[in-house]
């Protein structure tokens, strides 16, 4: 939420340094006013991307946590992978859990993420 507003501000203030110079200031406020659009557009499809992606990862970790509950391995191979990835998936929701919790303000996580469980 802070990052579509942060990006908006940029927006405006763009616009505004383009409207300024266009009255004849004669700073090359255009300059600065079409840096700042750039920058802003940019970080704002940046930001809408990943937020994006955290909803992908969200709406597919339960289809995820059902596989390596399930799987069985048939070496030790398979099984120290199967750990591995478990481990991974675990620490990549505890981290998205505590960044929702602690910053949600600032977080791309969607709120759903704080019902997931880990995986066992």
């Amino acid at each position: 939420m802070f990052w579509y507003l942060l990006f908006g501000i940029m927006l405006i203030v763009g616009v505004v340094l383009l409207i300024l110079d266009s009255n004849g200031a004669g700073w090359c406020l255009d300059y600065v006013g079409w840096c700042l659009i750039a920058i802003a557009i940019l970080c704002l499809l940046l930001v809408i991307g990943q937020a994006i992606e955290n909803k992908q990862q969200v709406d597919t970790y339960p289809q995820r946590k059902a596989f390596y509950e399930s799987a069985t391995a048939g070496s030790e191979y398979e099984d120290a992978t199967f750990k591995r990835e478990k481990a991974e998936l675990n620490d990549g929701l505890f981290k998205a859990q505590w960044y929702r919790e602690n910053m949600p303000f600032f977080s791309l996580w969607p709120a759903e993420v704080l019902k997931l469980e880990p995986i066992k």
